[in-house]
């Protein structure tokens, strides 16, 4: 019998301070996934060391959407002198590599399988609003923050006036996310990020989206943290050959969010699509109270003695960044 190749080829090019990425995607399409993650960083002349940071995926299971990681495996060439594993006090684990010497050029290879299931498209949650049981850890996702701005007026009064004669938690939540994807004007790359300039100018991408949302609804005493991934998107084109058959998919960076439940725990929600929930394609990496707290993830660290150092790109298309 035939054996039928399935290869599922994602290039991604995410330039930024001449940096690239080169992502590969095996098969299934459907979840489970295979994720390989190529980088490439040149270092200038005169670095006395240089250090590297990874946030691995976690996994996570709650009654509403679950996440399973394995086979994770992050490679240096060359390898790096030193090596530190921490989970920082957000609950992500960082990885960070420093090279004492820091060499010419530092490839980076992170490959791992990943699952993910949302079981949320038909929310049942009987939590009252306003909530009066929170978690004690939830709580930490109540506060406001600087791109967060929960304690604004401007902001805790378009909170009161959309959640008003509300009386369950999931409404509330459906209409502060709701007033936000349909009164903002999406731009790729905004001025600033937090909640207070989103609200201002009804402008900004995804992190802009996020940040109003959780100022909206920390205002109204529901904890929301924001998650920033990747999404893993449908095939658009296919090029089948005999026995073989490619497809290519988009995959960006992206921020969106959770809200806390009683009965359901962190729940997914994406402000960018009407608060509908997000899908088995959205791979979590990074969570914290705003975006300034989830940039772990590929976070370069030079020595002052670096001159010239950057990342380089890497001969591959551009897909855009989605940030």
């Amino acid at each position: 019998m035939q054996k039928i190749l399935f290869a599922v080829f994602f290039i991604l090019a995410l330039c930024a301070e001449g940096f690239c990425e080169k992502h590969l995607l095996r098969p299934p399409l459907a979840t489970p996934a295979r994720c390989e993650f190529a980088e490439q960083f040149n270092i200038g002349k005169g670095a006395a060391s240089v250090s590297l940071s990874f946030v691995v995926p976690p996994d996570y299971q709650t009654s509403s959407s679950s996440q399973t990681v394995s086979d994770f495996a992050l490679v240096f060439s060359p390898p790096s002198q030193k090596r530190e594993i921490s989970t920082d006090q957000w609950g992500n684990q960082i990885i960070k590599s420093t090279w004492q010497a820091a060499p010419a050029t530092i490839d980076v290879k992170m490959t791992y399988n990943v699952q993910s299931e949302v079981r949320s498209r038909d929310r049942a949650s009987s939590a009252p609003f306003p909530l009066t049981d929170v978690d004690p850890f939830a709580k930490i996702y109540l506060q406001a923050t600087k791109q967060v701005q929960a304690d604004d007026p401007a902001i805790q009064a378009l909170s009161s006036e959309l959640t008003a004669g509300t009386n369950a938690e999931i409404e509330a939540v459906r209409k502060v996310i709701s007033h936000v994807a349909d009164r903002l004007n999406y731009v790729a790359k905004p001025p600033q990020y937090d909640a207070l300039f989103t609200l201002e100018t009804g402008t900004g991408n995804c992190q802009n989206y996020c940040h109003l949302c959780a100022a909206l609804l920390r205002a109204a005493g529901i904890p929301t943290r924001i998650v920033r991934g990747v999404t893993l998107k449908d095939p658009v084109n296919i090029n089948a050959a005999p026995g073989v058959a490619t497809f290519k998919i988009d995959r960006r960076k992206h921020s969106w969010i959770e809200v806390w439940f009683p009965d359901l725990g962190w729940a997914p929600y994406d402000p960018q699509t009407a608060g509908s929930p997000v899908s088995g394609r959205f791979v979590k990496i990074e969570i914290g109270p705003d975006n300034d707290a989830t940039r772990n993830d590929g976070l370069v660290r030079r020595d002052k003695a670096v001159t010239n150092s950057f990342r380089t790109a890497l001969p591959v298309s551009s897909t855009g960044d989605g940030e």
